[in-house]
């Protein structure tokens, strides 16, 4: 199933549709019997929700849209719980939007959680406010937690922030355009890791049209570049994978005359990205030999060892590009184009310490995928049982959501070394259980499929379906 991205050029947000007429009215009626239910004059109830009783007649009468925080308040304070909860119950069917509304007040419009049914997520959508800060902080919010959050639980937040980007679209303003290029971007790589690679590259192109229409200082271009050079390199493409980091070095460079040498700027960053992007594509290069694709590596691992490039914040998202997360990219990239070698095993090593726990805050795909180049590099020695024990972890904790398509392929390498390595007795064995290990967890991973969440983003954003 393909997530089929919204073209550019969109027209001139409209005045607000009827249906958001129709949700302030609903939240007027609930909002007076919730206050009639405890009791409360208009007065008395504007003070305990702490507004202005200008302001809570106007949500009375549907003049105003309703707060997120006024939602938590209803459901939490003593004196409106019980009134809350019994209104509520009247309107089974927003029950999921406020409901989650009322436990994350802070993102709760545009919070869409799988469980939610088609109606909340069309109210979702419809009480999302219309304008660019909103936009901007959700686009931003998913591009920070993209590395520790499995990519299908992101799809349907981002089909819908697409479809917003694009209705705000018309208003000219550089941060909607912004967010239009984030928003694709992240498209294209959650769909890329959910196994629809055409999907990718169209989000990537539309993604990089608007980046160019933006007019911005190639830092956006950069962005988009990179994330292109991973999807090519995750679908064994060393031609697109090479071609794309070229040239997202080419517009760091262009961005980095602004930057004057920050080493937490966004075009450093985007350095160090684009040149490790590079490494990785010359790893899997058939027109090189193994001797010159270390040169290459090699080249850029020098590079990135300048003070520079080794101040770039962690965990921030597909905002940073930390020394640890260099050190993955250039051990990955020297375990395959090597023919073995001790030297580059303990690179691996080195490389694997960055990633010593997956926690709340690390990135699952990176721990993973460090694990694999490390287990390469044994197999490549000759040790099986050494790649096998690197690799459990990796079978053993991912569950299937975050078996994504950069994972899978990291595995494949594995796998491929193991058939380019002769192996008898005891250890036959072991390589043949650790493939078949390799090929159940790759047999069991996610893909776009019409989900509930899925389903009612398309049928909101009227994108085909199978």
């Amino acid at each position: 199933m393909s997530v089929t991205p919204r073209k550019l050029g969109g027209r001139p947000p409209k005045a607000l549709p009827d249906s958001i007429t129709e949700d302030r009215r609903w939240f007027a009626s609930l909002l007076q019997r919730v206050r009639r239910e405890a009791g409360f004059t208009q007065s008395e109830f504007a003070e305990k929700l702490e507004l202005s009783r200008g302001y809570l007649a106007q949500l009375e009468r549907g003049e105003k849209p309703p707060q997120a925080r006024i939602l938590h308040l209803l459901e939490t304070h003593p004196d409106t719980a019980y009134a809350y909860k019994t209104a509520r119950k009247q309107t089974a069917n927003r029950e999921g939007l406020w409901s989650a509304a009322a436990q994350d007040p802070e993102t709760a419009e545009a919070e869409l959680l799988p469980e939610l049914s088609m109606i909340a997520i069309r109210q979702a959508i419809r009480m999302m406010p219309w304008d660019a800060k909103f936009l901007d902080s959700k686009v931003d919010a998913a591009v920070r937690a993209y590395p520790t959050t499995p990519a299908a639980d992101l799809l349907g937040q981002l089909i819908l922030l697409q479809d917003l980007a694009h209705r705000l679209q018309g208003t000219g303003s550089e941060d909607v355009l912004n967010s239009l290029v984030k928003v694709h971007a992240l498209l294209g790589k959650v769909s890329h890791d959910l196994g629809d690679h055409h999907a990718a590259l169209v989000h990537l192109d539309v993604a990089a049209k608007a980046a160019a229409e933006a007019d911005h200082p190639s830092l956006q271009a950069s962005w988009v570049h990179s994330l292109e050079s991973l999807v090519h390199y995750w679908a064994n493409n060393p031609e697109g994978a090479t071609r794309a980091a070229t040239e997202a070095e080419k517009a760091a460079r262009e961005a980095a005359g602004s930057a004057q040498g920050d080493p937490k700027s966004h075009a450093t960053t985007m350095m160090a990205w684009a040149l490790a992007s590079k490494a990785r594509a010359a790893a899997l290069r058939q027109d090189l030999d193994p001797a010159e694709k270390v040169r290459l590596i090699e080249e850029v691992r020098l590079t990135l060892e300048a003070p520079l490039y080794q101040q770039s914040p962690r965990h921030e998202g597909l905002y940073s590009f930390p020394p640890e997360k260099q050190q993955y990219y250039l051990a990955e990239a020297l375990a395959l184009a090597s023919t073995g070698s001790e030297k580059v095993l303990q690179y691996t090593r080195q490389a694997v310490a960055g990633y010593p726990g997956l926690g709340p805050e690390d990135s699952y795909s990176d721990w993973a995928g460090v694990r694999a180049a490390q287990a390469v590099a044994l197999v490549k020695l000759g040790d099986i049982r050494g790649a096998a024990r690197t690799l459990q972890p990796v079978l053993q904790t991912l569950n299937r959501p975050r078996r994504i398509r950069g994972i899978q392929a990291s595995l494949r390498n594995v796998d491929k070394a193991v058939d380019g390595r002769e192996f008898i007795g005891e250890d036959l064995a072991l390589a043949n259980a650790l493939q078949n290990q390799i090929e159940d967890f790759i047999a069991d991973a996610p893909a776009i499929s019409p989900d509930p969440l899925t389903r009612a983003a398309r049928a909101l954003l009227d994108l085909p379906t199978k």
